[in-house]
């Protein structure tokens, strides 16, 4: 079919969304690991074996927020996606409904097919098929 695509906005959103939620969760694991190892300098918080546990909680909403992020924008990507396969579907049916009009495709005729109802039987002249596999 070569029906236009007509969301190129939302596609665009689409792509901001994902690399938005990548950058999120990427921000939010490095963020958290420093914030676990190298923060007894830099922040106060709970402090377990050497280890600041604020930083689980960074990492914990960057993982949370990567995936808000990503889902609206698959949610999107498949809205466009619905969105156009609908339009695709309204062309064909519009090509199908002028094709009926104009005669060029025809009702099946009302006579009954007939099918065979066996199959064809071998003479008996001729030898028996071998097995399968041989």
């Amino acid at each position: 079919m070569n029906v236009p695509r007509k969301d190129g906005v939302l596609r665009i959103v689409t792509i901001v969304y994902k690399v938005l939620a990548w950058i999120v969760l990427v921000v939010g694991v490095v963020g958290g690991l420093i914030l676990l190892v190298a923060a007894q300098q830099i922040f106060a918080g709970i402090y377990i074996g050497g280890m600041n546990l604020i930083g689980l909680v960074v990492i914990v909403i960057g993982l949370v927020n990567f995936a808000s992020l990503f889902i609206t924008g698959a949610t999107a990507e498949a809205a466009a996606e619905a969105e156009y396969v609908a339009r695709v579907n309204q062309d064909m049916l519009e090509q199908l409904t002028r094709m009926i009009k104009s005669g060029e495709v025809k009702p099946a005729s009302a006579e009954p097919v007939s099918l065979p109802t066996t199959a064809p039987a071998r003479p008996a002249s001729e030898p028996p098929l071998p097995p399968p596999g041989n």
